[in-house]
């Protein structure tokens, strides 16, 4: 009865009295929807959580797949047998180009020599991206170890299957590829058939 008495004869804690209730109300309300967020907050950071560690997973498959060594059977009919010479390595094929740089004729039957001819060079991962997408294919550019030659690179070309494992690759990955020469003019180009990480 005093509280109803002093709430009357003071119109402030008459108008506390009365949004206390509401305010109650508010803030059971905001406690639930607080309780919710968290709820899902934490069931999104559980599902990152999980599909981070499938993708680490995946992405230690495929090192280990490159580790033991990939290839996806695929032969080259059109392949002139294995390389040697100025084939055998990714650097002998540039010194040699660089040799030939002046003498365009002896040049030019050189490289049309190079096409078809299957080889096994390994290099530095300098990139990996997808070409186009139309033609549905993976490029790998490996970086000769020895920086002086004229043309220390060249790009293997991978079909789709090769994916994850080429994703999984990171820069400076020293790695063994073969295949067949398909263009060597103005850049290197192989048709890649097997990739294999060296340790």
């Amino acid at each position: 009865m005093k509280i109803i008495e002093t709430a009357k004869k003071h119109p402030i804690i008459a108008y506390i009295l009365g949004i206390l209730p509401f305010l109650g109300v508010m803030l059971g309300i905001s406690n639930w929807y607080l309780a919710r967020t968290t709820e899902r907050y934490e069931a999104l950071l559980a599902a990152k959580d999980t599909e981070m560690q499938r993708v680490q997973n995946q992405m230690i498959e495929a090192r280990t797949e490159l580790k033991e060594g990939v290839s996806i059977g695929r032969t080259h009919s059109d392949a002139k047998g294995p390389a040697s010479g100025p084939f055998s390595s990714l650097e002998a094929f540039s010194t040699r180009l660089g040799v030939l740089e002046d003498r365009f004729a002896e040049r030019e039957e050189f490289v049309k020599a190079a096409v078809g001819q299957r080889v096994t060079w390994s290099g530095r991962v300098s990139s990996v991206f997808t070409i186009a997408p139309e033609q549905n294919s993976i490029a790998l550019t490996i970086q000769s170890t020895n920086h002086t030659n004229l043309l220390p690179s060249a790009a293997a070309i991978f079909r789709p299957s090769f994916r994850d494992r080429l994703f999984a690759l990171r820069k400076g990955d020293l790695v063994t590829v073969s295949g067949v020469i398909k263009s060597a003019s103005v850049n290197v180009l192989l048709d890649a058939d097997t990739i294999t990480l060296n340790q």
